[in-house]
């Protein structure tokens, strides 16, 4: 049988060993892992510069094209309000619309055809048509005689299409109440 002393003996040299091979290691090793740290940390800074570029390049050509496009849709309005300027120059139309609507882009196109933009009261008389901008018919509606000339628009004409279908109903209506004042 082998003494306890040499067992003790022979795991204190192990773990003694041990100790010295991770000392070893760890400051021999440390520079290797300082090196891999750096060029690692350089890598993934030179690709963020990279994205931070393309990033700032993307800026500029989502600011150059809303310009073009902001450019390109009032080229549209513009040939809209000469495509129907002569039906509905000098006209007068009754606007109403929700409170939750703001109508700067309707009042601006229809300004542009050089059409009168009336607020609407309920109980006013029939005498222009009405547009309503909401996205349910009001209360009152149901009380609109057949005399009223009328078109509901749930949205706002933002785009150039919205605003042509807007222009397109509203010259519509007044052929309606024209017609309508002829036939009397």
């Amino acid at each position: 049988m082998i003494p306890i002393r040499y067992h003790v003996f022979t795991v204190a040299v192990i773990f003694f060993a041990l100790g010295i091979g991770i000392l070893l290691g760890g400051t021999i090793g440390q520079s290797w892992l300082r090196f891999d740290e750096k060029a690692l940390l350089k890598s993934v800074e030179n690709k963020y510069n990279k994205v931070l570029r393309n990033n700032n390049e993307l800026k500029k050509q989502l600011s150059t094209l809303i310009d073009q496009m902001e450019r390109s849709n009032e080229e549209v309005i513009h040939l809209l309000a000469a495509a129907y300027r002569e039906d509905l120059s000098g006209q007068k139309v009754y606007v109403w619309h929700s409170d939750e609507t703001k109508l700067g882009t309707v009042r601006r196109t229809l300004a542009l055809l050089g059409v009168e933009a009336v607020l609407y009261r309920p109980g006013a008389a029939a005498a222009y048509p009405l547009l309503i901008f909401a996205p349910q018919l009001p209360e009152w509606s149901g009380e609109l005689s057949a005399k009223w000339k009328w078109a509901q628009f749930t949205s706002l004409p933002e785009t150039p299409a919205m605003q042509g279908r807007l222009l397109e109903s509203l010259q519509k209506l007044l052929k309606e109440k024209r017609l309508e004042r002829e036939k009397s």
